[in-house]
């Protein structure tokens, strides 16, 4: 239960991190420069975008469960789940470039890396907290 209470936060966490960064920064970029390429917000597929709210926290969840980034400071966390993440959307950016058509921009491929790479790093500094202090119970 302590775990399943870690990846709730997390997820949360996770959702609302990347909300914000959606709406706020890669979102615009993402329509200025790739308007024929993507859907617009209320064209969105959700079930897609919701399971990646579930892949994402489990996969971070548990792969906090075997590091020792549990053990660490938010510095490292924020630096495990920036490189994680920089991998995660970076390799989305790459297959996105290599798969559609009219994927030209590679300023919004590497805004999204790095993009991806914050929102994961932040993402993780709340994993490790909600795992540490459910894991203290």
């Amino acid at each position: 239960m302590k775990y399943l209470k870690a990846w709730l936060v997390t997820a949360v966490g996770y959702f609302v991190i990347d909300l914000v960064a959606r709406m706020f920064i890669l979102g615009p970029l993402a329509q200025s420069e790739l308007s024929g390429v993507i859907r617009g917000m209320s064209d969105i597929n959700k079930t897609p975008l919701m399971l990646e709210y579930v892949f994402i926290p489990t996969v971070l969840v548990y792969l906090l469960l075997q590091t020792p980034a549990l053990k660490s400071t938010k510095s490292y966390a924020f630096k495990f789940g920036s490189v994680l993440g920089l991998g995660i959307f970076g390799m989305y950016e790459i297959i996105n470039s290599a798969l559609l058509l009219k994927w030209s921009s590679a300023g919004v491929s590497v805004v999204n890396a790095l993009g991806g790479a914050i929102v994961l790093g932040l993402t993780t500094v709340v994993s490790v907290w909600a795992l540490k202090k459910f894991n203290s119970r």
